[in-house]
């Protein structure tokens, strides 16, 4: 049977979690990575790494210089025992979009889990944002034998096509560190282009609805984690030009009255 999470309460999160204490192989497919994203799962890939015998795929896609050549470069220097391994790639298709969310898990009792919606790897995606993310195998955990025969089928056909992307040679390349600092040098270049471009079709005069950065993404992250905890009180220091009083507003939005 099939479960939906749909986000808001950290529930998507956990299961990620739980999955990857189970497994043996690991396969993800995500339009983007986020710093903010990795550094929330990144501890429990690395549980999952330093056991023997694991396999980790994840493939990602620098279209648009969305992807964080931090985060890529965060999940490379994850240890692994010395018969473990974690495959990073990039779908690189100039002008072509991808925009895959998929969790794939097979685990070490042979069960299959995955998770198809619309989560990528950041925090927001993973913790408190307004996502839909559908998984296929029991959800109250995984028992051998329980998986209808349309669901066997429907697991089996989103493995071939993750291994047929993941292998598609030259479209998906294998990032390296190398491929990581031209990639940085690309991305500068691209949104140098983009908000140029956008300054000619964009009015100056119509504001831009503010998302938050990598650095508030966290730190907003952060204080969900303590309110869960039933904490009251919280603290946040960050450096000059990170927008303090830019979290603030992002925290409150949902409370009826603040006192800033």
């Amino acid at each position: 049977m099939g479960h939906l999470y749909s986000g808001g309460d950290h529930r998507f999160l956990a299961a990620l979690k739980r999955d990857l204490s189970r497994s043996r192989e690991v396969r993800w497919a995500v339009s983007f990575i986020l710093s903010s994203g990795v550094g929330l799962i990144a501890p429990a890939l690395k549980d999952l790494l330093r056991r023997p015998g694991r396999v980790v795929k994840i493939l990602t896609t620098d279209y648009l210089g969305v992807t964080e050549p931090d985060a890529l470069q965060q999940l490379l220097a994850l240890p692994t025992a010395p018969d473990s391994r974690l495959e990073l790639r990039s779908y690189s298709a100039p002008g072509q979009s991808f925009h895959p969310k998929a969790y794939l898990f097979r685990h070490m009792d042979g069960a299959r889990r995955t998770y198809i919606g619309s989560s990528n790897l950041s925090a927001s995606a993973l913790q408190y944002g307004i996502e839909w993310n559908w998984a296929l195998a029991p959800a109250a955990g995984p028992v051998p034998g329980l998986e209808s025969a349309s669901e066997a089928d429907d697991l089996a056909s989103v493995e071939a096509d993750f291994d047929e992307l993941f292998y598609s040679s030259p479209t998906t390349v294998l990032v390296t560190t190398e491929w990581i600092k031209a990639y940085r040098m690309r991305r500068v270049a691209c949104a140098s282009a983009v908000a140029a471009a956008r300054s000619l079709v964009d009015p100056p005069s119509v504001p831009q609805r503010p998302i938050p950065n990598p650095a508030q993404e966290q730190a907003l992250a952060a204080l969900d984690d303590l309110r869960e905890a039933g904490e009251t009180r919280g603290l946040v220091v960050a450096a000059t030009g990170l927008g303090k009083t830019y979290l603030a507003a992002f925290d409150s939005c949902g409370y009826r009255r603040v006192l800033f």
